[in-house]
C-alpha cells in the first residue's frame, strides 16, 4: 500500500483531523508539511503538530526533509495507538539455527579485531529500531552513510571475521554460495528487491546485557563522532599550575559546564574540527576530560586581548575521569607516539575502545562533600571551594584498598559497615560495586599527603557513604555500626 494510502487510512482509524499528514514506516523520515494543524505518523502512533513552532525542538532536523534520527517515538507528545509487537516469524525467509551464543556475541562486540565501529553502529540501529529490524538503506540514512551499499558489504565482511574467529560455516544460498549477511541477522523480504535485516535473538539479549552494564552506550556510538582530537591546555599560562583534580572540578564541572556559552578559549587559532568530533583535553601529560565539539568561534579582534578562537562544547558531554596515561592511549591507538603540544588527531577506529577506557575511568569518580568553610584549607589558591575528594579517586589507592579488605571477606567485596553485598543482592553483573570512603578529615591533609590505601581508605556502601557525611565532622564507621545496632536490637 502506498505510504499516501497508509496515513490516509491511519488518520482516518485514529480519529485525526489534521489539514497535512507526513508517514514513515519507521517513523525517522518524512516531507515537509506546509498546512497545519498537522501530524506525523509511524504504523503505531504519531505526533501531533499544532503549528510549525512544534518542529522546532531537540530530536527534530528540518533540512530538504523532516528527520527524526531517534524516531517520532522518542518524542515527547507522540502518541502511541499500537502495540509494537515481534515480528511474525513465519513471514521470515531466512531463519536458520544461529550457532553463535549470546555470551560468544557479547565477546564478539567487544572485540575490536572483529567489531569495527561500522559494524557496531548498524547493529546497534537495528536493534533501536521497531521490531529490532530495519533495512540496509534505513540504516544508511540514519548513519549518515552515502548508500545502502556501505552497509550490506561491511556487513559481509564483519560476518567473515565471525566466521574465521569461531571456526564456523555461513548459510547457504540455494545455489549454494554463503550467505553472508544471515549470520547476525534474520532476513524477511520489504519488496522492490529490499530484506529486512532482522536482529538475531542471541544478538539482541547479548546488546540488552552490554547496555545494562555500562559497556556500549547506543547515543555516544551511533550519533556519529567524525574524529577524535587531543586539545593541549597550558599548565603555567591558565592554570597556574594547579593539580588535575583542581582543574577537573575546578574548571571543567564548575566553571566551564556551567558558562553561559559553554566556550572553551584558544589563544592560538588554526584549528578545524568537524561537528561531533570528540575533544581530550590534556593536562600535565594526561588525557584528563572529553566533551563533544558543537562548533568553533574565530574571533575578528581577540577576546579579551589574547583569545583568538573558541571552542563551543556540548555542555552536557562533558566528563572528567581518572587520568589516561600516554601508555594507556598507546595501547588503544599503536599510531600514537606521545602527548605535545600539536593538537594531534587520534585514530578514529579506536573510538569505541577509547569510549569503553573513558567509561571504566569514570568508575573512580567517587564524590566527596568537603564543607565550605574548611575547603580553602586542602586546597590554597583554587578560584573555588572544591567539593571531591581526589583521594578516593587515586586508582591505584582504591584497586589496593578493595583488594585487601576483600582477602578479609574470603572474597567477597562487602559494605564494612552494613556488610551489603551488590553481587548478592542485584547479580553477578553488579559484583564488586562498592563505595571507597576516607578516613582521615581532609582538611587535617597536608600538601604532600600521600594516601595509605590500608589505614586511610575503607570500602562502604552508598547509603552508609552518605549517612557518614550528613554531619560535620563525618561519622565515623564505628559511630554508624553502633546506629545499625541499637535499631536492630529496637
Amino acid at each position: 500500500m502506498p505510504k499516501q494510502d497508509k496515513g490516509s487510512k491511519l488518520c482516518s482509524e485514529w480519529g485525526l483531523n489534521v489539514k497535512q499528514f507526513r508517514y514513515s514506516e519507521w517513523g525517522n523520515w518524512y516531507g515537509l508539511i506546509n498546512s497545519y494543524p498537522a501530524a506525523l505518523l509511524d504504523p503505531n502512533g504519531y505526533l501531533y503538530l499544532e503549528s510549525s513552532d512544534e518542529l522546532n525542538i531537540p530530536g527534530i532536523k528540518i533540512g530538504k526533509r523532516i528527520n527524526v534520527p531517534k524516531c517520532i517515538s522518542s518524542l515527547p507528545g507522540y502518541v502511541k495507538i499500537k502495540q509494537i509487537t515481534n515480528t511474525n516469524m513465519a513471514d521470515v525467509k531466512f531463519k536458520d539455527e544461529s550457532p553463535i551464543t549470546k555470551l560468544q556475541w557479547k565477546d564478539i562486540l567487544q572485540n575490536n579485531d572483529i567489531t569495527h565501529e561500522l559494524d557496531l553502529k548498524t547493529v546497534l540501529v537495528v536493534f533501536n529500531s521497531p521490531q529490532h529490524r530495519s533495512t540496509a538503506t534505513n540504516i544508511a540514512e540514519i548513519l549518515g552513510e552515502r548508500d545502502y551499499h556501505i552497509i550490506s558489504s561491511g556487513n559481509t565482511s564483519f560476518s567473515r571475521r565471525i566466521c574465521a574467529s569461531l571456526s564456523i560455516e555461513p548459510p547457504k544460498n540455494i545455489d549454494g554460495g554463503n550467505r553472508w549477511w544471515t549470520i547476525p541477522y534474520c532476513g524477511s523480504p520489504v519488496g522492490d528487491g529490499k530484506w529486512f535485516y532482522i536482529l538475531r535473538p542471541e544478538l539482541k539479549e547479548a546488546i540488552e546485557e552490554l547496555i545494562f552494564e555500562g559497556k556500549l552506550n547506543f547515543n555516544d556510538i551511533v550519533y556519529s563522532i567524525p574524529e577524535i582530537r587531543i586539545i593541549p591546555m597550558s599548565k603555567s599560562l591558565e592554570f597556574n599550575n594547579q593539580s588535575i583534580e583542581i582543574v577537573q572540578q575546578e574548571f571543567f564541572v564548575k566553571d566551564l559546564k556551567n558558562r553561559y556559552d559553554c566556550l572553551f578559549y584558544l589563544r592560538t587559532g588554526g584549528i578545524y574540527c568537524a561537528k561531533n568530533t570528540l575533544l581530550l583535553f590534556q593536562y600535565n601529560n594526561r588525557a584528563i576530560a572529553c566533551a563533544k565539539l558543537i562548533k568553533i568561534i574565530k574571533f575578528k579582534q581577540p577576546y579579551d586581548g589574547i583569545y583568538n578562537e573558541a571552542l563551543a562544547l556540548d555542555r552536557n558531554s562533558i566528563q572528567v575521569f581518572d587520568p589516561i596515561t600516554p601508555s594507556e592511549l598507546k595501547a588503544i591507538d599503536h599510531e600514537f607516539k606521545k602527548f605535545s603540544q600539536a593538537r594531534q588527531l587520534l585514530n578514529i577506529n579506536c573510538l569505541t575502545s577509547l569510549l569503553k577506557l573513558i567509561n571504566v575511568k569514570k568508575d573512580y569518580q567517587i564524590p566527596e562533600e568537603i564543607p565550605e568553610e574548611n575547603a580553602n584549607k586542602l586546597f590554597e589558591g583554587a578560584k573555588r571551594q572544591i567539593t571531591v575528594n581526589a583521594y578516593e579517586r587515586n586508582s591505584k589507592a582504591r584497586a589496593k584498598c578493595i583488594e585487601y579488605y576483600k582477602k578479609l571477606n574470603n572474597g567477597k567485596i562487602v559494605c564494612q559497615i552494613c556488610d551489603f553485598d551488590f553481587g548478592a543482592f542485584y547479580g553477578e553483573e553488579m559484583e564488586g560495586k562498592i563505595h571507597v570512603h576516607h578516613l582521615k578529615p581532609l582538611y587535617e591533609i597536608g600538601e604532600g599527603y600521600e594516601v595509605d590505601a590500608i589505614n586511610d581508605l575503607i570500602p562502604i556502601c552508598p547509603n552508609c557513604h552518605l549517612v557518614v557525611h550528613s554531619k560535620e565532622p563525618a561519622y565515623t564507621p564505628e559511630e554508624i555500626k553502633k546506629c545499625l545496632k541499637t535499631r536492630i536490637n529496637t
